[in-house]
């Protein structure tokens, strides 16, 4: 019998362990289970029952009272920014108490009571709404309505709105969808008065031929720059005498102008 030398029975029996050891399997990824995608929100269209491309859902980051929070803290920079920018245009307004939410949807955070859209120009009753809508209508009066005023060689002293916050379903429907005014994003006008000439109230006016009918046109024309809503007489039996202006955010930043 040949007897092996040690090195080569180390050498043999190393082999003959690494041929019949399994390898140890590399341990697998955790796989977690999937969390469901939530609902897609309902699509809203317009503020009121008209025709026009879906609408987003209105987002806002839930904030806390904490202001070190980066939502809260973003949040009140905009307001500021917001702030800054109605003194800019001579705006009388007052910040109010939040709106407090309800079951239904209605409410409206860091709302202003606005008493003149501009210098000299006044809105009564006094109105309630967020202070982007303030501005929207701030931005309207200033760059379309006063302008339009002029061009009738008068002054304009007043808005007469109908409708700013109220907690309530389109068109005053007892079902359907929430209305823009719920959210204090809407603002109803019903006339403008003047110095020196008598006020000129949202009617039906089409083909009178009228300097009335013609600045009516204007203004309404002029606030689908500033808003995303604009409706008024002829739109539908809900708007024949007012004109009704809304932020509603739709897909692809679409405007309803009616």
């Amino acid at each position: 019998m040949r007897v092996l030398a040690p090195a080569v029975v180390a050498m043999l029996t190393t082999m003959t362990v690494t041929a019949h050891a399994q390898p140890t399997p590399r341990p697998r990824p955790a796989i977690e289970t999937p969390v469901d995608a939530p609902e897609p929100a309902d699509e809203r269209s317009a503020d009121e029952d008209t025709v026009g491309p879906a609408a987003l859902p209105h987002a806002r980051s839930e904030t806390s009272d904490d202001p070190a929070d980066p939502a809260t803290l973003l949040e009140i920079r905009e307001l500021e920014a917001c702030e800054a920018a109605l003194d800019a245009f001579g705006v009388e307004y007052s910040r109010i108490d939040d709106i407090a939410s309800t079951d239904d949807g209605c409410g409206v955070r860091h709302p202003v009571s606005v008493s003149a859209f501009s210098s000299g120009v006044a809105v009564t009753p006094a109105a309630r709404m967020t202070c982007e809508t303030a501005l929207a209508a701030a931005k309207w009066i200033a760059g379309v309505v006063r302008p339009a005023a002029e061009a009738l060689e008068v002054e304009l002293v007043r808005v007469v709105q109908g409708s700013t916050y109220v907690c309530r379903r389109r068109n005053n429907q007892p079902t359907g969808k929430l209305s823009e005014h719920a959210r204090g994003k809407a603002l109803d006008v019903m006339a403008f008065e003047f110095e020196g000439r008598p006020a000129i109230p949202v009617e039906p006016r089409a083909g009178n031929g009228t300097i009335e009918e013609a600045f009516q046109r204007a203004v309404r024309a002029g606030a689908c720059l500033h808003f995303t809503t604009v409706l008024g007489p002829g739109s539908d039996e809900f708007h024949a005498d007012h004109l009704h202006l809304d932020l509603a955010l739709r897909t692809n930043r679409y405007r309803l102008c009616q």
